[in-house]
């Protein structure tokens, strides 16, 4: 006997939104980002379906968007 996968009946509980960054956080981050960047040589690939703050990041410092 084979069992089907019912998707109505699955049931994902999903986990919750984190707290929002203070400006202060932003701009922490911010700043390490663009050091541990440069520091490696890397760049940031931020695809449309990102959150748009690193989407507005990767465009704002002309890092890699998509």
């Amino acid at each position: 006997m084979s069992v089907m996968f019912d998707p109505e009946a699955a049931i994902y509980p999903f986990p919750p939104k984190p707290t929002p960054l203070s400006r202060d956080e932003k701009q922490f981050y911010r700043e390490k980002i663009k050091r541990l960047l440069k520091e490696r040589n890397a760049v940031m690939v931020a695809h449309y379906y990102t959150d748009p703050e690193i989407q507005q990041l990767a465009r704002r410092d002309r890092w890699l968007y998509f």
